[in-house]
């Protein structure tokens, strides 16, 4: 019994019967120009899938800090943005982005990129883009 036990065991080893899921959540601060990055990754597997995508949470607030800034195709000059990054699975080079920026009302001029879409004057912004990091 236990020999024809252990191919089982090695069969259910390799394709789980329940999928199971891992999320690692990171964040990253730094002090030299005042951007944080955080994130977490969602891990599925079982049934035959596997499913692996990463969120970006970007909080910027200097000129050229993060990539939340960057994603709206150009850098402002002193906002407050805060952008949500979601990959498209299985294409991981694309993203799509979502940017609220925080100002008096002046960055009207920040969603320039091609593929943006912007409401209230360039305060909300959203789109896609093709990243290479």
């Amino acid at each position: 019994k236990y020999l024809t036990l252990v191919p089982a065991l090695n069969r259910s080893a390799r394709q789980p019967s329940v999928p199971f899921t891992v999320l690692t959540v990171w964040l990253n601060a730094s002090r030299s120009n005042g951007s944080v990055l955080g994130g977490f990754s969602i891990n599925i597997s079982g049934y035959g899938f596997d499913v692996n995508k990463t969120y970006f949470l970007s909080f910027a607030t200097q000129n050229e800090s993060g990539s939340a800034v960057r994603s709206a195709g150009r850098a402002p000059s002193s906002p407050t943005a805060l952008a949500l990054e979601v990959p498209f699975w299985p294409f991981g080079e694309m993203r799509a982005w979502l940017a609220l920026f925080v100002d008096d009302g002046s960055l009207s001029g920040v969603c320039q990129a091609d593929d943006a879409q912007c409401l209230q004057n360039g305060t909300l912004c959203w789109g896609n883009r093709t990243i290479a990091y």
